[in-house]
């Protein structure tokens, strides 16, 4: 009997370890789709749906069955895959070499998607006077100069805008202490 309370607790707090989850992407990684959140999200819902079955065996089951057993792996090891891309995300960084700190994790997959093409690891835009003030790099970024693509903020946000600005003047940091 304790093992079918200990399933419906685990069923119960999956729900606001979900909903921090998802509180936590949405701070620190401006709802951006990494690999690592699909992954997280899916094993979630297979978490979910292996601890509903669990559940409903645990009632049905007379005694112990080898069953409910194999559940119980299949969510460890569902937990275990969990904790492996949560790591992927606070250590890892989808796998970078250089580390860049979590919170300029959008930042860079912006520059890499949108900037990187012309401008290959900061390229020269590092030093650029725009990046002392974030309203003179929104104005680049909106009005350039002939040749350079303007992003609208239908494509760019001001807020992922800024996340792009804090990676960069980050980046240009690091450039400056090589």
């Amino acid at each position: 009997m304790a093992y079918r309370r200990i399933i419906l607790l685990a069923l119960i707090f999956t729900f606001p370890t979900a909903l921090f989850g998802y509180t936590d992407w949405q701070h620190f990684y401006d709802g951006d789709w990494l690999f690592p959140i699909k992954m997280k999200l899916f094993l979630t819902g297979v978490l979910v749906v292996l601890l509903v079955i669990a559940f409903v065996f645990s009632l049905k089951a007379k005694s112990e069955a080898k069953g409910l057993l194999t559940i119980y792996t299949l969510c460890l090891i569902t937990v275990t895959f969990l904790g492996y891309f949560g790591g992927q995300l606070v250590f890892e960084g989808e796998g970078r070499v250089e580390k860049v700190p979590m919170r300029f994790l959008v930042g860079e997959k912006l520059f890499a998607a949108n900037c990187n093409d012309c401008h290959p690891r900061g390229g020269d835009i590092i030093n650029a006077p725009q990046l002392l003030d974030f309203k003179k790099f929104l104005t680049l970024l909106r009005n350039p100069p002939i040749g350079m693509t303007p992003f609208p903020p239908e494509q760019i946000s001001d807020q992922k805008a800024m996340r792009l600005y804090l990676y960069l003047v980050q980046l240009s940091g690091q450039q400056r202490k090589k």
